[in-house]
């Protein structure tokens, strides 16, 4: 999320690979070595390719211009109603439950129908937005609606509350609250037939009327009359919800505006912390729960501003966040607060407590129901300590500067070890340690460029930096059982489907004579240079003969076997391991991976080569999936004196030197022979 949020293309993250499964039939024998780990790059490039194809349907609806950076600060805002270190996520709203297609059906749906987008300059327009807010907590009740029984009496009927008003008691009759929300309906006059709602209730004065006996009024009055059934219990089900996780006895207006005012500043202190840095040290969010995002609404003209006081001390930012079984992780003095019974703070380390999963499935995720820390009191607690620490902890305890760590072969120095007898002492220690200022990154927020720096490329292709683009295509939303984490997703994916290559549709030849001894480039989208050696159909290969002529030849029954075994393995890795339909094909590529560069030096010039792995070693790939002409040429010569300039640093490369890997500089530059 803080990857893709800066607008930065050209960006990878590195990850060790996820493994998920039972953990008893996972028996880990041995900590595994860094050359055992498999580790994964998530590319944000293709990231936002992707995230461009979700939402790729809004181009031809918004009414204001398309921005895919505005929809990724979107995308952004969504990902915080699931609930992040900040923030507790939406009623209902869980990732296992199918939340984030959710969210983003929501987003597609109503943003044409907005004047803008969701967030703008990096601050939340969202609660502006209505539309969003009460359709997505509409479609997430409706999607448990069949857990609830509705002809129940506890469910249909408002509680004896006394005299207070709550927010969720309506004084609208029964038909204008119909009229309010016929164009939200989602279940048929069918089911309403079937749970007997052909009233609004048993306690309404007035049933709907039913003008005739035809089948259109009949389905119309049945709609009606179910729709607002739905919309009762949801407001019932909200009433229980505040009452039971919040403790409110039938919540007032004034009650859950102040709910969600404190969940649209805990939204705005998110954004500004992702763009641009913390605009408040002291701020958190002071409930257990969120509100229902539909109950957050008309706070166009709230204020939004935030001090930014000062950050909590190191020691006192530990009493913050521990609990009192890690008490040994501070020092004598503070440990007291903690486990001493007549510590002025003790009812914030609690022996017991409760825990609430809230609709999530690990134990880890569960809401932990201790008190909020009180600021105040725990300052006035640790300043009665202070005095009690010794000078090395008061040096700890303190906000130092950044620390930059740069090579500097000037400052060469004996570098004593901070643990004798574990770690030896670093002889010839070149680095030189800068101090930098605490807020030197603070940067004024008129400085910081939102979106795109200017003059990014997009169209180009850098290596190691793959894209979608050099290969025509569209992708579509599907169930498609693609392999992921070690097991077959259960819910749809998108799928890339190649569009028509023009190149291809010649005839199979031509194709050959194309391709044959030309380097491509394959593992569409990562794009890894290779030499088509062959081309096979199902009956015929093609190759190049000595006189460099293309030649066909028959498949024999064996290659034939063969090329049957290459169509399922390729169909297999692109469809099922990258979810890239590749359609029909005329045949297969056989190619010769890249595998580095070679220099060949001729009198004062240097010949750059490409090497492939060797004959026998070539692999299929679909001809659709073959990309040419990727990167533009490169110069393969070059004059000695450009490669190697003089003091330049090189390393040695060559395993046969006895000083292989090893670093050094460039003296002289002219070819010597032996």
């Amino acid at each position: 999320m803080l990857g893709i949020c800066s607008h930065e293309p050209h960006f990878a993250l590195l990850r060790e690979e996820v493994k998920f499964g039972r953990q008893k039939f996972r028996i880990r024998k041995h900590r595994a070595k860094v050359d055992e780990i498999t580790f994964h790059l998530l590319h944000l490039s293709l990231l936002r390719e992707y995230l461009s194809w979700e939402f790729h349907s809004l181009k031809e609806k918004l009414p204001f211009d398309y921005n895919l950076e505005s929809v990724i600060d979107d995308w952004i805002l969504m990902g915080f109603l699931i609930g992040n270190d900040f923030i507790p996520h939406l009623p209902h709203v869980h990732i296992h439950e199918d939340a984030l297609p959710l969210l983003y059906a929501t987003y597609n749906e109503v943003l044409p129908q907005l004047d803008a987008y969701l967030s703008s300059k990096r601050t939340s327009n969202a609660w502006k937005k209505d539309a969003f807010t009460s359709n997505n907590d509409e479609q997430s009740f409706n999607e448990d609606l069949e857990v609830f029984d509705l002809s129940n009496d506890e469910t249909n009927k408002v509680t004896d509350i006394g005299i207070t008003k709550g927010a969720f008691d309506s004084d609208s009759n029964a038909s204008d609250e119909c009229e309010e929300i016929t164009d939200q309906r989602t279940l048929t006059s069918t089911k309403a037939v079937s749970h007997g709602y052909f009233g609004l209730d048993k306690d309404s004065d007035d049933d709907l009327p039913v003008a005739s006996l035809d089948d259109e009024s009949y389905e119309n009055d049945c709609d009606l009359s179910w729709t607002a059934v739905v919309n009762k219990a949801f407001k019932n089900h909200k009433r229980d919800y505040y009452n039971d996780k919040m403790k409110y006895n039938n919540i007032s207006k004034e009650e859950l505006r102040e709910q969600a005012e404190g969940y649209i500043r805990a939204i705005q202190w998110n954004l500004h912390y992702y763009y641009h840095g913390c605009c408040s040290w002291s701020w958190f969010y002071p409930h257990h729960y969120a509100p229902y995002i539909s109950d957050v609404s008309d706070f166009a003209e709230m204020e939004m501003n935030f001090d930014l006081n000062e950050p909590f001390k190191p020691f006192e930012q530990l009493l913050a966040v521990l609990p009192a079984a890690s008490a040994d992780c501070l020092p004598p003095p503070y440990r007291e607060l903690m486990n001493d019974p007549k510590s002025p703070i003790i009812d914030f380390y609690p022996e017991q407590f409760d825990t609430d999963l809230n609709g999530k499935k690990n134990d880890w995720e569960a809401v932990i129901l201790i008190p909020f820390i009180n600021e105040d009191r725990l300052l006035q607690a640790v300043a009665v300590k202070d005095s009690l620490l010794t000078d090395e902890e008061r040096q700890r305890n303190m906000h130092g500067p950044h620390l930059l760590f740069s090579y500097d072969p000037s400052s060469s120095h004996i570098l004593k070890s901070t643990f004798p007898g574990i770690f030896p002492d670093i002889q010839d220690c070149a680095v030189k340690i800068e101090k930098i200022e605490m807020n030197q990154f603070r940067i004024p927020r008129n400085r910081i460029v939102h979106g795109l720096l200017p003059g990014v490329k997009l169209d180009v292709v850098f290596p190691g930096f793959p894209t979608l683009k050099r290969i025509p295509h569209i992708a579509e939303l599907l169930f498609a059982d693609i392999k992921l984490f070690q097991q077959p997703s259960k819910n749809q994916s998108m799928i890339l489907k190649i569009g028509n290559r023009p190149e291809l549709e010649k005839d199979i030849m031509e194709i050959a004579s194309d391709l044959i001894g030309k380097e491509v480039h394959v593992n569409w989208p990562m794009l890894q240079a290779a030499l088509v050696q062959e081309l096979w159909t199902a009956h015929e290969k093609y190759s190049k003969a000595a006189d460099e002529k293309i030649i066909c030849n028959a498949l024999s029954e064996q290659e034939q076997n063969m090329y049957k075994t290459y169509v399922n393995i390729t169909r297999r890795n692109e469809f099922e391991r990258r979810g890239i339909d590749a359609g029909q094909q005329k045949g297969l590529a056989l190619v010769r991976l890249a595998h580095g560069l070679r220099k060949y030096f001729e009198e004062q010039k240097v010949l750059i080569k490409r090497f492939y792995a060797d004959i026998n070693n070539t692999i299929p790939v679909s001809l659709s999936l073959l990309v040419q002409n990727a990167q533009e040429d490169w110069d393969s010569k070059c004059a000695l004196e450009d490669l190697y300039p003089i003091n330049a640093k090189v390393f040695i490369s060559s395993v046969e030197s006895k000083y292989y890997g090893f670093s050094g500089f460039i003296k002289e530059n002219h070819l010597m022979t032996k």
